[in-house]
């Protein structure tokens, strides 16, 4: 080890051994000298002697990092190395790692320059921080939002189904169920990570052929193989007489990949066992679905597939119903009862997701504040593990942030759902509007110290009373707010007014966006609809083809209306109006 960097780890040595993220030191040739304790475990290394004096760029092209896109507001970038180049400032970025066991783990890299008194370069010190749990809640959660959307895309199509389909034709063999049996399997592949899912029904036929209905996880040219061969196999070429019977009396059947017969090659999935699980209809098993997995389903996912099989039952029995009935007249009360099950759906699923979410975010806020209170503890004592736990503090308050994003995804949801089965109820009383809205004004001005927000309000008003339910008159201006910041250019300001008119009050939230096209101004109140170029690039959130559509029905609850002027280049101005206390009363 060179001199002068030998020195400096003395100075370090115990801070060095104690901290529990991964760091190891290259020296200004750019080869790595020392490693902790908690590095040689992330990199599953034995000792230091095994990558002593090795390039710390081959180093970790062993472990063949991939930028992650996991924190946005984290920029990718290469590592700050001494072996590349003249280092001069902390560069930070997250990776991927590939272990020697086959596991992978999520890292934050920060690479920091290492000088002397004399700001001569020693070296340069890269701190890994494991992120492999908010990285995974984070999955979690994208694969819980698409799933719903998924579920949701598959109900819509029951309405086409029923006014296509013959009562007299095996209804999972129509086109018109195609969309909604392939929503179902690319749902069950991104709850359960499946190497394969497929849905097959049975000809009616004594043998029993296949025809395969909607397939995810294989290639192209492998599904295209088994589509064309529909019909012309019976079950009895993929299952021996014994496990045929178990299928008929509705059990699920699981056969190890060794022992599965099949006339397809299956060489195209890493799938170690299949689980054919039946699909009843009317009592008797009409198809199944074929899931292929590495690992066995646990029990929480056992009760998931049951749950989507029976859902795929269900519809199916649903479309083949009205399908006896076809008459326009119906259609409204079809639309309906679609409704009705969207709504029961995400009112069920919203309250479940909240559960493990409260837990999650109470956690964070602890660690947020233990964190806290050792930095203020360690103050003034050790510049660099104040600096760590400003690197851990960063990513959990990103996570916070996520989880705040995630809550108010959720409340939404359940508004929608209380709003659709009438159920939402409000608490009027007198309120000054000026001062109700500036209370919000101000919060956000906090939360976003670097947005100019502006409040225009006339000095010499009066107070603007209005009888409303004040928590409801907030969350409107919230999501005003909210979209305001989400597209509006740097540095451009954002403008709130409130007005008093002769009968109305009038809330103006003003931004210098990108405008919203004529076509999209009176689509953007609909249920579930996304205006183009409106999405969230780093988020999948749910509520926002929900946001607008609560908007409109809060303030339409309060005999208010709602409305946007908005010209593409010339930004948006979102508007509601609130009957003046007096109009109220009458």
């Amino acid at each position: 080890m060179m001199p002068h960097i030998d020195a400096t780890m003395i100075q370090i040595s115990a801070l060095f051994e104690g901290i529990p993220d991964g760091v190891i030191i290259e020296d200004v040739e750019g080869k790595i000298q020392r490693l902790n304790p908690a590095a040689l475990a992330l990199f599953e290394l034995a000792t230091e002697e095994e990558c002593r004096d090795m390039p710390f760029q081959q180093f970790m092209d062993r472990y063949q990092p991939r930028d992650a896109e996991l924190y946005p507001a984290y920029g990718a970038g290469s590592y700050t190395t001494m072996g590349q180049k003249q280092a001069s400032s902390a560069s930070r970025h997250s990776a991927i790692l590939m272990l020697p066991s086959n596991s992978h783990v999520c890292v934050d890299i920060t690479s920091t320059p290492l000088n002397d008194n004399q700001q001569r370069p020693l070296g340069v010190l890269h701190l890994f921080h494991d992120m492999s749990a908010l990285y995974q809640s984070k999955l979690e959660s994208q694969r819980a939002n698409k799933a719903i959307f998924t579920l949701i895309k598959a109900i819509s199509h029951i309405h086409d189904s029923i006014y296509t389909a013959s009562p007299d034709e095996d209804v999972l063999q129509t086109p018109s169920m195609d969309a909604i049996c392939q929503q179902l399997t690319d749902l069950i592949s991104q709850l359960l990570k499946t190497q394969a899912v497929l849905l097959v029904s049975f000809k009616k036929t004594p043998e029993r052929r296949l025809h395969y209905i909607a397939i995810s996880g294989l290639p192209e040219q492998q599904v295209q193989i088994r589509k064309q061969a529909n019909g012309h196999y019976p079950l009895s070429k993929f299952l021996p007489p014994e496990e045929i019977t178990e299928l008929e009396r509705q059990q699920i059947v699981c056969v190890e990949r060794t022992n599965q017969r099949s006339p397809f090659p299956i060489t195209s999935t890493a799938s170690t066992q299949f689980m054919w699980i039946p699909l009843v209809i009317q009592n008797q098993v009409a198809g199944v679905l074929i899931i292929g997995r590495v690992d066995p389903c646990t029990e929480e996912e056992m009760a998931l597939v049951k749950a989507v099989a029976t859902l795929t039952t269900l519809l199916t029995e649903c479309v083949k119903l009205f399908a006896r009935f076809k008459d326009p007249r119906m259609e409204g009360m079809v639309l309906k009862e679609t409704n009705a099950i969207i709504n029961e759906f995400l009112n069920l699923a919203s309250h479940e997701f909240r559960t493990p979410l409260t837990v999650t975010m109470g956690n964070i806020q602890l660690a947020l504040r233990r964190l806290e209170k050792l930095r203020r503890e360690m103050a003034g004592q050790s510049e660099e593990l104040s600096r760590g736990i400003e690197r851990v503090l960063n990513p959990l308050e990103y996570a916070s942030q996520s989880t705040r994003v995630h809550e108010r995804m959720i409340g939404n949801i359940i508004d929608d759902s209380r709003l659709q089965t009438h159920k939402l109820e409000l608490h009027f009383s007198r309120t000054d509007l000026r001062e109700l809205v500036a209370e919000v004004v101000r919060t956000y001005q906090r939360r976003h110290p670097d947005q100019q927000i502006e409040l225009e309000l006339d000095p010499s008003s009066e107070p603007i009373e209005v009888v409303v339910d004040a928590n409801r008159v907030k969350q409107v201006t919230h999501i005003y707010l909210t979209n305001a910041i989400q597209f509006s250019p740097e540095g451009q300001p954002i403008t709130v007014k409130v007005e008093e008119g002769v009968q109305d009050a009038y809330v103006y939230v003003h931004d210098n966006g990108p405008g919203i096209a004529p076509e999209d101004q009176k689509l953007i109140w609909e249920r579930f609809y996304r205006a183009r170029g409106t999405a969230l690039q780093n988020e999948l959130d749910l509520s926002l083809g929900l946001s607008l559509y609560l908007c409109k029905a809060l303030i339409q609850l309060h005999h208010g209306e709602v409305g946007v002027k908005s010209s593409p280049g010339q930004g948006e101005t979102f508007w509601f109006t609130l009957p003046l206390s007096s109009t109220s009363s009458s």
